[in-house]
C-alpha cells in the first residue's frame, strides 16, 4: 500500500507567494473610497482587497471581480451588500442566526430599525478606502487567493474578534 507523502515545499512556495502579496497589498497606499466616481478605478480582474477607516484595515475580501465587488458594497440591495447587512445587524442587534424569517431581506422589508442601520453602514463602507492587489482565480484553483484573505484578516486584525469584520465561520 502507497503511503501518502506531503510534498511541503509545495505548502512553502504557496505561503512565500502570499507573504510577498501580503506586502504589496500593505504597503500600497489606500488608492480611493469605495464611493469613487464609476466605474471604479479598480480594474475588473480578481483579488484581494481592504476596506480601511482612517489608518484601521476593517475588512479584507477576495472576488473574481474586483470593480464589481466594491460596487457590490454600495449596493442598495441588501442580498449583495453583505458587509453592510453584517454592520446593520451589529448596530441594530439583530445577529445573524440562520432560522427561518430572520433573512436580511425580511428584516430589511419589515423592520425600520435594521433598514435604518443597514442606510447608515452603506454610507460608512462608501467613505471607506480601498487597497487591493489582483490575484489570478486560476493560482492554485483559487487557494492562493484564499490563503492571502485569510493570512491579511489575521494579520491585519480584521477579524470581529480584533473588532473588524471578517469571520470564517461555518453557516
Amino acid at each position: 500500500m502507497k503511503r501518502f507523502a506531503p510534498d511541503a515545499r509545495l505548502a512553502r512556495a504557496a505561503v512565500d507567494d502570499v507573504k510577498r502579496k501580503l506586502d504589496r497589498l500593505v504597503n500600497k497606499a489606500p488608492t480611493f473610497r469605495v464611493d469613487a466616481v464609476r466605474p471604479s478605478p479598480a480594474p475588473a480582474e480578481p483579488g484581494v482587497y481592504v476596506l480601511s477607516e482612517g489608518n484601521r484595515s476593517l475588512y479584507v475580501g477576495r472576488t473574481g471581480n474586483l470593480r464589481a465587488r466594491l460596487a457590490d458594497h454600495r449596493s442598495s440591495t441588501v442580498e449583495r451588500a453583505t458587509l453592510a447587512v453584517k454592520l446593520a445587524r451589529t448596530t441594530a442587534g439583530r445577529p445573524a442566526t440562520y432560522r427561518r424569517g430572520t433573512s436580511a431581506r425580511k428584516l430589511y422589508d419589515n423592520d425600520l430599525t435594521f433598514r435604518a442601520a443597514f442606510q447608515r453602514a452603506r454610507a460608512r463602507i462608501s467613505a471607506m478606502r480601498v487597497r487591493y492587489v489582483v490575484v489570478a482565480e486560476d493560482e492554485d484553483d483559487g487557494v492562493r487567493q484564499a490563503l492571502l484573505e485569510t493570512y491579511a484578516a489575521v494579520t491585519l486584525r480584521t477579524r470581529e474578534r480584533d473588532g473588524g469584520f471578517n469571520n470564517f465561520r461555518n453557516h
